[in-house]
């Protein structure tokens, strides 16, 4: 009687191995707890640094009323309904979220629907409203991600305001919308940057010429942000999870900033308010799942031990690997590749297959967007004196009433200055030399450098027209120029 061995795989020994270690340390298996999910869009990273500045949660707006309300601050992501209710309920400490601000509280609205103020009528900002308009941007955004347009520092209205203390990377938003408003006693601190327009469109001209005329505030506080803690922030996108995570961007910093200066030096409770539902919880964990544990050499060691003694795998390769089975197996796994390979030879041979994306007009997502690719282009040549023109025309259309028809000479322009004589000197020039470039031909050799300049310049007069510095008449056949 003649005994067969056989050599044990390699591969066999490790796999038995991995097997026996995981059956050992798992004597008692292990109860598995529901780990709570961080959704990508979520406020659970604002939420531990409200916990981290030392804020404690209140649960409820009664609770909220209970106290006192310099003490207190309210923060409304999303959906802002119910702060209407709530400012309409009586209150032992104070009347209103008008007085609730009055007597020292802190608010911050950051949503990106569409919200007019008016419906808080104690808080004085009827003329404010928040407008949601599916704004993107094809010239400065993050991540080539339209739909996230970024604040650099010439978005900041005020550079020098507690929010952008050591704000150097650029600020992304998410989904924004913007502030629409006729008080000026408030404040902008941000706006959005220039290109930033409603809808999906794809033309570079049109593009910039929609989007610059009117500056689209995104964040707006009170007339004396010393005193009154009042934020209003067209979209909070710019808190969620996703973009207070990352490091290449200050949206972290940017939220920092926000919750020290609603704090202040005396306030201690939040009444957070996400998508209509108060968040009780600021401590949510943030860790991944556990690793797996490792087996410990002593545990190794007398698995091999056992596996040794038992002779458990000399016992399965007489059974399993027997030299007619491995052979069978061989000789179908073979005539299986054969057949498939001759099948694949088959179809190659009758035609090729088509290279072409399976969508037309879709572009690679690597791919840069159109936009980019004319303004760079335009750059390079420096030819970017017929977009400055229109961006001037624009302008005189949306300020002046006045429109430019072609084949026709276009008419003088009159207007008047209400502003101190330094001030009234800088901004006549400024209109005459903006009406110089609307009026005559496009100038040339204009690069990226001065159509940047002039983005700058339009939104700093745009904030002057629109504050009563610059008044226009109404066009005339031959008006006086003041």
């Amino acid at each position: 009687m003649t005994t067969r061995t056989f050599r044990t795989p390699a591969c066999l020994v490790i796999a038995c191995l991995l097997v026996g270690a995981l059956a050992v340390s798992a004597q008692e298996p292990p109860q598995r707890k529901a780990r709570p999910t961080i959704p990508y869009d979520g406020p659970e990273i604002f939420a531990r640094l409200l916990d981290h500045a030392g804020l404690k949660p209140v649960e409820s707006f009664e609770r909220l009323a209970d106290g006192p309300a310099d003490q207190s601050i309210i923060i409304v992501f999303g959906d802002p309904q119910p702060l209407v209710g709530f400012d309409r309920r009586p209150r032992p400490h104070w009347n209103d979220l008008g007085d609730f601000v009055k007597r020292g509280g802190a608010l911050l609205i950051a949503t990106d629907r569409s919200f007019s103020l008016d419906q808080i009528p104690s808080l004085g900002w009827a003329d404010v409203a928040t407008t949601n308009s599916d704004l993107v941007n094809y010239l400065q955004n993050f991540e080539n991600q339209p739909e996230c347009p970024t604040l650099l520092r010439k978005e900041f209205r005020r550079p020098e305001h507690p929010l952008f203390a050591g704000v150097n990377q650029p600020i992304a938003t998410n989904c924004p919308g913007f502030i629409s408003m006729d008080n000026d006693k408030l404040q902008t601190l941000a706006l959005l940057p220039l290109g930033t327009m409603p809808g999906p469109k794809r033309d570079l001209i049109a593009s910039i010429v929609e989007s610059a005329p009117l500056p689209r505030r995104y964040i707006v506080t009170g007339p004396d942000a010393g005193a009154d803690r009042v934020l209003l922030i067209a979209g909070h996108g710019l808190f969620t999870n996703c973009m207070t995570v990352r490091d290449d961007i200050d949206n972290r910093r940017l939220a920092l900033n926000t919750i020290r200066w609603l704090k202040g030096e005396q306030r201690t409770n939040v009444l957070f308010v996400n998508e209509g539902k108060v968040v009780s919880n600021f401590k949510m964990p943030l860790a991944g799942p556990p690793k797996m544990p490792m087996p410990t050499i002593d545990l190794v060691n007398r698995i091999i031990d056992a596996v040794q003694n038992s002779n458990i795998l000399q016992r399965v390769s007489d059974r399993i690997l027997r030299p007619d089975v491995v052979l069978r197996v061989a000789i179908v796994l073979g005539t299986l590749g054969l057949l498939l390979y001759g099948v694949k030879k088959y179809f190659q041979g009758r035609w090729s297959l088509e290279a072409t994306p399976a969508l037309v007009g879709v572009p690679p997502p690597a791919s840069t967007p159109l936009v980019k690719r004319q303004m760079r282009e335009m750059s390079q040549r420096d030819q970017l004196g017929e977009p400055a023109q229109a961006l001037a025309r624009d302008w005189f259309r949306t300020y002046a009433k006045i429109d430019f028809p072609a084949g026709h000479a276009p008419v003088e322009l009159s207007f008047d200055v209400r502003a101190n004589m330094l001030q009234r000197r800088r901004l006549v020039k400024h209109v005459k030399s903006l009406w110089k470039l609307a009026t005559e031909p496009p100038p040339a050799n204009w690069n990226a450098k001065k159509f940047r300049g002039l983005a700058i310049f339009l939104e700093d007069l745009s904030l002057s027209a629109a504050g009563g510095e610059v008044i226009f008449d109404s066009a005339k056949p031959n008006p006086r120029v003041v």
